[in-house]
This record gives structure tokens, C-alpha cells and sequence, in this order.
């Protein structure tokens, strides 16, 4: 987990607003979830900010990409003033190919680690991908081994940790997007394969190829044998 990927995003519209997690995929293009995002695409005057670890102000940025079916979506940091740390590793994307539980963790900022002044910290989640679960939804099934939140009265405890990037065997294998309500320690996660088969999600994260996108690339198989794996 490379933890100056990961971001926390701010979303308002004319009716409402709402928080979440985001992971930067490159120096400003950041990955989260639709629906975190919503609240700027409700109407007119809608804004998304973004605070990627470790900076202390809000950036302004705007929607590059998203998609309501797959609950995801790519924001542009605006603010040119802004820089990525220097040295970042490439980013590694995989794939589950296999059956058997894979280990995997993801860092985001839910509602249970709000500070006394409102800001949220981080929350490091970690647990297995169960990769037979949700084969007819196209998603993944994480299942909490850390600490989970209390419950919340009229809301999720992981409120926040919605876009958020999963990471297993230092890959980028998905984002999550649901608390499923009949469930506990359970977290729903859209695989990055089922989002890269998106010509405009591969558009928008490879510019160059915006005219013609392209395939995905070949695969390595990684030593566990149950991640697909290759840089991008």
C-alpha cells in the first residue's frame, strides 16, 4: 500500500454533500467511487475536492470519468500549485484469477475515525477477497479481519471508506463501494479487470489512447497463482 496514494475526497451539490476515500492512480487522476461523487453531479454548482494524504488543504478537481452501474469514477486534481511526491513506485494493477480467499487491505477515512475536530483520520482495513462472491453482480466480497466499526443510527459505521483502493500482493485489484446491510465485516468491491474492460475508463486513465483504446495488456502470473498481475 503505497499510503501517499490515498486520498480523501469531499463532494457538494445544490441539495447535499458527502465524504469518501479515493486512490491516485497516477501524479493527479484519482480513482474512487460513483456515488461519493454524486452530490457535484446533482445539479449545477456541484464541487469535488480532494486532500491526499499527508496535505493539509483541500484541492479542487473535477470528474474525468464515472460510471452508476459499476459504482465508480476517476477525478482529475485541478490545482496546479500541487505536486506528487517524488520517487512514487509504478502502480501495479492484478486480477483474481483463482477460487481461494486472497489476503488484501485498503486505507480510507470512515465515519468511525473522526478526530474531536471533526477531521477524519485514517482507517486501515485489511481481511481476505473471497472471489466467488458476488459473481452475478460483477463485484468482490471483502471480508473484515481488522476492527470493524460500532453501529450507526441512520447511517453505515464504514461510511467513508467508499472508494477506496483494495490492494493484494502490492496490486491494485479494486475499489470499494458497498456495506452490505444484511452482513457484518463484510465490504463489497468492484474488481479493476471488470473496470478496465471500459474503453472510457481506459481512455480517461491513459489519455494517449483516448482516439483508439486499447486492449488490455498481457498478464504475468504472480507466485501466489491466484493474482494476475502487470504494470500499467
Amino acid at each position: 500500500m503505497l499510503r501517499h496514494r490515498v486520498c480523501e475526497l469531499y463532494a457538494t451539490g445544490p441539495d447535499f454533500g458527502g465524504s469518501g476515500s479515493g486512490y491516485r492512480l497516477s501524479d493527479r487522476l484519482v480513482l474512487t467511487a460513483q456515488h461519493v461523487i454524486a452530490p457535484a453531479l446533482a445539479g449545477a454548482g456541484g464541487r469535488v475536492q480532494i486532500r491526499p494524504v499527508g496535505v493539509s488543504r483541500w484541492l479542487t478537481a473535477h470528474v474525468e470519468w464515472q460510471d452508476a452501474d459499476a459504482d465508480a469514477a476517476l477525478v482529475m486534481i485541478g490545482d496546479q500549485n500541487w505536486r506528487p511526491p517524488a520517487g512514487e513506485s509504478v502502480l501495479r494493477w492484478g486480477e483474481l484469477t483463482g477460487s481461494d480467499p486472497v489476503p488484501c487491505a485498503a486505507v480510507g477515512f470512515s465515519w468511525a475515525a473522526a478526530r474531536p475536530d471533526r477531521m477524519r483520520d485514517t482507517a486501515h482495513v485489511y481481511g481476505q477477497l473471497a472471489p466467488l462472491g458476488q459473481l452475478r453482480q460483477g463485484g468482490l466480497d471483502l471480508d473484515v479481519a481488522s476492527a470493524s466499526p460500532s453501529a450507526r443510527a441512520g447511517g453505515s459505521p464504514w461510511a467513508g471508506m467508499s472508494g477506496a483502493g483494495v490492494i493484494a500482493d502490492s496490486h491494485l485489484v479494486g475499489v470499494i463501494t458497498v456495506d452490505p446491510a444484511r452482513y457484518q465485516n463484510r465490504l463489497v468491491v468492484v474488481p479493476t479487470s471488470r473496470l478496465l474492460a471500459h474503453p472510457r475508463f481506459r481512455a480517461a486513465r491513459c489519455p494517449q489512447h483516448s482516439r483508439t483504446p486499447r486492449p488490455r495488456e498481457p498478464t504475468q502470473s504472480a507466485p501466489s497463482g491466484e493474482l494476475s498481475a502487470s504494470r500499467r
